[in-house]
């Protein structure tokens, strides 16, 4: 027995040509699927990286002894839940946040960098 037939065991070729047009469908859409995969992937990539950032730059702002900007920076961080130990720390007082180790300092990007004894 074929599956192309009819009810009446007559072949009309029907079956074959809808299957051969969704396997086409089928194609198109996995094709779609990893193109919008890739995006999203680098879209987690970006925030990633943006993440990491913001947390680095928070220990900044809490240094600088802003708190309300301190504040903002943990609401955002909880918001998105990217904070991790950042927000333990910040959200404490501004003594407790982590300091560079002697001979270090964090520069104006949030970068640790040797302490430049010039100034």
């Amino acid at each position: 027995m074929s599956f192309d037939e009819q009810p009446d065991g007559d072949p009309h070729g029907e079956c074959a040509a809808e299957i051969k047009k969704l396997e086409g469908s089928v194609t198109t859409l996995e094709s779609e699927c990893n193109q919008l995969n890739d995006k999203v992937c680098e879209q987690i990539e970006i925030i990633d990286n943006l993440a990491s950032m913001c947390r680095r730059l928070s220990y900044s702002v809490k240094r600088s002894g802003n708190d309300q900007l301190a504040h903002q920076c943990v609401l955002l961080l909880k918001k998105y839940d990217l904070g991790g130990s950042v927000i333990r720390n910040m959200e404490g007082p501004s003594e407790l946040c982590p300091k560079p180790a002697p001979g270090l300092e964090i520069d104006h990007r949030g970068v640790l960098v040797k302490k430049n004894d010039n100034e």
